[in-house]
């Protein structure tokens, strides 16, 4: 069962390169909102079907944010670019931003052997669930070339980006409460 859930995790980096390559080489946002859907549905299986078999790994743990922020970056870069807006391209650079310092508070952490210290967050799962809606309403808007949709995007998006800033911030507290004694 590990190896299965392994995979599943692996599968979102697949899907990220194959989105990226639909969205930016053959504007097929139809096709690309489909794999967007089931590799996000992976996220939520390999995460559950690791605690329901008690078989999460150290390698799981590992792949998993990396797997997460391959396949967010890629689909934020693809849709940055394809569409050209501004508002879009900005809340992305946002996101990579507290990606980049997550990561760098983690890995500082894992170095002072603390690494389960900054586990994910309730407000961290709701964010990336956030992320995912946007993203996929922005992929359904552009496949229906629906400019009221595209709008909606934009405000959950937003919504998004304010969940990523209270994850930050939610981090950025436990990591000086209790990471640097």
């Amino acid at each position: 069962m590990t190896y299965f859930i392994l995979m599943l995790t692996i599968s979102r980096i697949f899907f990220a390169i194959l989105i990226f390559i639909l969205i930016l080489f053959f504007q097929n946002y139809f096709l690309s909102f489909l794999f967007f859907l089931v590799a996000a549905l992976t996220d939520f299986l390999d995460g559950s079907l690791a605690r329901k078999y008690n078989a999460e790994s150290r390698l799981g743990e590992i792949l998993d944010p990396i797997s997460d922020k391959v396949l967010l970056l890629s689909l934020l870069f693809s849709l940055s670019l394809a569409t050209s807006d501004l508002f879009l391209a900005s809340i992305s650079c946002l996101i990579l931003t507290r990606e980049f310092i997550v990561s760098s508070l983690r890995e500082s952490l894992a170095l002072k052997d603390n690494n389960n210290l900054l586990k994910v967050t309730n407000i961290a799962k709701i964010k990336t669930a956030t992320q995912f809606v946007a993203i996929s309403t922005y992929l359904f808007s552009l496949t229906f070339d629906y400019a009221l949709i595209f709008f909606i995007a934009h405000f959950i998006f937003f919504i998004a980006a304010l969940f990523t800033f209270l994850s930050l911030t939610k981090y950025l507290e436990i990591f000086v409460k209790e990471g640097l004694r």
